[in-house]
């Protein structure tokens, strides 16, 4: 399984658990996240997405810290709440 697949199957899981508070908003929330450096990799993640090669997604994502792919999880979550209306 690829890494996009495996981000995605991980986020669709916790936003259809209906449960409010997730390990995931906890740990970054004890993070020091520089603000800027998240709105940064929110665009890249955002283009990538957009591309539809999915080797480069898969690589980019690879390549991204433990911290870096806890924040695309937690936007994904975050996201698919927003859309469903959680």
């Amino acid at each position: 399984m690829n890494t996009n697949t495996q981000l995605s199957r991980e986020c669709l899981t916790a936003i259809e658990s209906h449960d409010v508070k997730l390990d995931i908003f906890e740990q970054l929330e004890k993070q020091n996240l520089n603000l800027a450096k998240v709105i940064s990799l929110l665009a890249q993640y955002q283009s990538i997405s957009e591309n539809e090669d999915d080797d480069i997604a898969d690589n980019w994502l690879d390549n991204l810290s433990d911290v870096d792919r806890q924040v695309l999880k937690a936007f994904e979550i975050a996201r698919g709440r927003y859309e469903q209306g959680h």
